[in-house]
């Protein structure tokens, strides 16, 4: 079955007889045709058009449930050969053209978290760092922004709805303020059309559409030639008021004649009071649910939190707020431009922490950290308050202590050469010079640490354990050096109580020369067989006495 097939099969239960219209025009939107659909353009197709057209039908939450379960549907029924999802086989594309299409959407913080997540990614490539996790975060701030973007499309969908109603029930007063509204509605349209929010046209229009729908309740429309002129003070004080004509384009001629639009509210019936006054309150609901999204990040400050919650408990009472929602909206301006204020004296300070460890280390790779600073300075100066503030901290705080740890690591090289060196010395004064086999492998790990000392660098363990050898060796030396006096002394004794034989005599002294410079352990077996020779000889003697006797 081909995919539009499924697509609309899958549909029909949820949008009905609308089903092929929304599929239609979501594959015009795309430029495509029916054959061509793919499932990953039929993702494309739902989330943007399907999913904005479920959302009349039923809750946000419903008609993502539709959509996720339709996705899940179309993989598992596609073919396993097909062409990759474009954002997924070359993420920096997506997220670069994710960029042209929301940077009209510039306030939203979706947005400059977006840019961020770009000039990010553009600064870990450029320091040889991988990107793959930041690409990662970007398209599912993508795909945040996308449902972020239907959701609004869809309150200006509805928007326009209310507008054309508006217009039909005032399209009979003539005048300036009709055509302009019917301006205002058809450039919502166009906008809407390019999937691109209007938002300050929205609300032009909706204010002059209420105006008018108050004009058309009141039942006082009259033509000019049937209310007397009068100077704006007596208007006042008869209590007519005249709404003002906003800047609006050249009247078409021969359109008809136009009308000055009076109302007289002292005259008007309770009922036509009651329902300009259902409109109003529609309006000021509506109003604070803008301003409440437009300065949603100031809205826990104190000189704001009181006045909304008296605004939101009046309009909840199906009282008109006036004035105090104008109390409200000048807390709300009043509050985001202290906020603005505080971040960007955070973000000096932020900025001239960082100035001040790239002065102190110019190697330590705070690209991304000004990047990020960058970012948010070019927010303040379009007067938005910046997302990244935090992120921005935690990266100078972060570069803050790699700097610190670098510090202390140098500190620990400096000490291990110092103390290297200091071994060095130590072990040259106090070790023998002889090749005693016991020093031997000492002096080869020592040969070892001072050839790295030369590099500028210290093997720690190799440092650690030459420390710990080097008294241990000194007292063993020590020991035998004390074993081995004893044995030279022990060794002389024996000498000096040899008797005098002339065989004996030159190697008598010269063993005891040698035994007092020092050697003793090479001449023990020397002495012994000298002492043996000595009983020897001096029993040959004893024996040729006794033998004359």
């Amino acid at each position: 079955m081909p995919l539009l097939s499924r697509l609309q099969e899958a549909l029909e239960p949820h949008l009905g007889a609308r089903t092929q219209a929304v599929l239609a025009e979501g594959l015009a939107r795309l430029g495509l045709e029916p054959g061509s659909l793919d499932p990953d353009r039929a993702a494309i197709l739902l989330k943007r058009f399907v999913y904005r057209e479920l959302q009349g039908q039923m809750d946000a939450a419903s008609a993502r449930k539709v959509v996720e379960e339709t996705l899940r549907a179309l993989a598992q029924e596609a073919p396993p050969a097909r062409e990759p999802d474009p954002a997924r086989s070359d993420p920096k594309r997506a997220l670069q053209q994710a960029v042209s299409r929301f940077k009209l959407y510039f306030e939203w913080p979706e947005v400059q978290r977006l840019r961020s997540l770009a000039a990010l990614v553009e600064a870990s490539e450029s320091e040889g760092e991988s990107s793959e996790e930041l690409l990662k975060e970007a398209l599912a701030q993508i795909d945040l922004l996308e449902e972020k973007l239907q959701n609004a499309l869809l309150r200006q969908a509805r928007d326009i709805s209310d507008l054309e109603d508006a217009l039909e029930r005032v399209k009979n007063i003539g005048g300036p303020k009709p055509r302009r509204l019917r301006s205002l509605l058809k450039q919502i349209k166009e906008a809407q059309q390019q999937e691109t929010l209007a938002t300050a046209e929205v609300e032009r229009a909706r204010k002059l559409a209420a105006d008018l729908r108050k004009l058309v309740e009141s039942s006082v429309v009259q033509n000019p030639t049937l209310v007397p002129e009068m100077a704006p003070e007596a208007a006042a004080d008869a209590g007519v008021i005249a709404l003002e004509d906003e800047e609006v384009p050249e009247l078409i001629a021969g359109e008809g004649e136009e009308f000055e639009i009076l109302i007289d509210f002292e005259n008007l019936e309770p009922e036509v009071a009651d329902r300009i006054r259902e409109i109003d309150l529609a309006e000021e609901r509506r109003r604070l649910e803008r301003l409440k999204e437009q300065y949603a990040a100031v809205l826990g400050a104190e000189t704001v939190a009181p006045l909304l919650e008296a605004v939101e408990a009046t309009l909840a009472a199906g009282e008109l707020a006036g004035e105090r929602l104008d109390g409200l909206q000048r807390a709300l301006e009043e509050a985001f431009k202290d906020a603005v204020a505080e971040a960007r004296a955070r973000y000096e300070w932020l900025s001239e922490r960082l100035r001040s460890l790239e002065l102190e280390d110019a190697e330590l790779g705070s690209q991304r950290a000004r990047t990020q600073l960058e970012l948010i300075k070019e927010s303040l100066e379009m007067g938005v308050l910046p997302g990244d503030l935090e992120q921005a901290e935690r990266q100078v705080k972060a570069l803050e202590e790699a700097l610190a740890a670098k510090k202390q690591e140098s500190a620990r090289q400096n000490r291990l050469l110092e103390e290297a060196r200091s071994l060095i010395e130590h072990a040259r004064e106090a070790l023998p010079e002889d090749d005693l086999p016991e020093l031997a492998g000492f002096r080869e790990r020592l040969a070892l640490l001072e050839t790295g000392l030369e590099a500028g660098e210290v093997d720690e363990a190799l440092l650690g354990r030459l420390k710990a050898e080097l008294p241990e060796l000194l007292s063993q030396l020590a020991q035998a050096g004390e074993a081995a006096r004893a044995l030279r002394a022990r060794l002389l004794a024996e000498l000096d109580a040899l008797p005098d034989l002339e065989p004996l005599r030159r190697t008598r002294d010269s063993l005891r020369l040698r035994l007092e410079e020092g050697a003793a352990a090479g001449e023990e077996e020397e002495v012994a067989a000298l002492v043996a020779e000595a009983r020897r000889l001096t029993q040959a003697r004893l024996d040729e006495l006794a033998a004359r006797l």
